[in-house]
């Protein structure tokens, strides 16, 4: 018998942010050639409990209980082929640490690749109405010059 090295996977995990707010869905997207099996978790470093909860699995995946959470992972449901490019969404917990994906995912029962991890995901800052204070600001510059130009064409036209 003669054992082969592992390859890098072929699989990327892929997120649409680079920080996560808790109750601000995050998209997950698997990519790389189509495949059978999958396990696929958020984690935080130094642990190894499954973080948030996973929404609305897509088709032929269903939630995996994890460390006592309902909807901690996110595993195949059968061995249908699932897309080149599947989509999951996440809903973050109430964490001050970076979180990242890991995922295993098996072409079939004996190809497979453990650990594919995403990037780190920061916690980010809840969004503010900076901007629109911002423009309101500049709006209450303007408007004494605005109100002194009605004044001014109010004189022509009285005069």
């Amino acid at each position: 018998m003669e054992l082969s090295l592992p390859s890098p996977a072929p699989y990327t995990l892929l997120v649409n942010t680079g920080t996560f707010q808790p109750g601000k869905a995050i998209t997950v997207t698997i990519s790389g050639p189509e495949y059978r099996g999958v396990l696929l978790e958020a984690r935080t470093d130094g642990s190894t409990n499954a973080l948030g909860s996973w929404q609305h699995p897509a088709p032929d995946t269903k939630f995996l209980q994890c460390t006592g959470n309902p909807q901690g992972a996110i595993t195949h449901a059968n061995t249908n082929l699932k897309g080149e490019s599947t989509a999951y969404s996440w809903m973050p917990p109430d964490s001050t640490s970076p979180v990242y994906f890991m995922a295993t995912v098996a072409q079939q029962c004996a190809v497979f690749w453990v650990n594919v991890r995403s990037a780190a995901l920061k916690r980010g800052k809840p969004e503010s109405l900076g901007l629109a204070t911002e423009g309101n600001a500049g709006m209450a510059k303007e408007k004494p010059v605005l109100l002194l130009g009605i004044c001014f064409l109010m004189i022509l036209v009285l005069a």
